[in-house]
């Protein structure tokens, strides 16, 4: 099984997340591609959502294009702790962001849903922590409290 990696950088506190390849195989290949270089970046807390983290990934990580590569798929609205998925929105979709916004959401609590004021947004769960998951939850909630950290997201060795 692939596994990626989470880091916060500045804690070095980390976590491991298996691939669902079986559920979401599209998505999963599409972001190893995404992968080929380590993500390294500032995690945002979710304003709507809950529990969640948002990294919003790079430009210099944007090697497919996410309209024809990334498929929906394993679909959720209600994601559950541990659970990491992905969205693609296009510029203007309605977050609050004009341009396009590549979210890997790392849930890190439960009462979180994908489900806004105009509506539920689905996300593809493509990954699940397997190891670390106390450690990254109290990481996210720092963010909360604290604001930006920076995260690295990369392929497990």
């Amino acid at each position: 099984m692939r596994k990626i990696e989470i880091t916060f950088e500045e804690s070095g506190v980390r976590a491991t997340a298996g691939l669902l390849e079986d559920e979401a195989p599209r998505t999963c290949e599409a972001l190893w591609k995404v992968l080929e270089e380590p993500i390294v970046t500032k995690g945002i807390h979710a304003g709507w959502a809950g529990r969640e983290v948002s990294i919003n990934v790079p430009e210099k990580n944007r090697v497919i294009d996410p309209q024809v590569l990334l498929p929906k798929e394993n679909l959720t609205i209600y994601p559950i702790p541990g659970d990491i998925c992905f969205g693609y929105f296009p510029p203007g979709f309605g977050l609050g962001v004009p341009e396009e916004y590549w979210d890997l959401a790392l849930i890190y609590g439960r009462e979180t849903r994908f489900d806004f004021s105009f509506g539920p947004v689905p996300m593809t769960l493509w990954a699940i922590i397997d190891e670390g998951l106390e450690g990254i939850a109290r990481e996210c909630e720092r963010i909360r409290i604290e604001g930006l950290k920076t995260i690295r997201v990369a392929r497990h060795a």
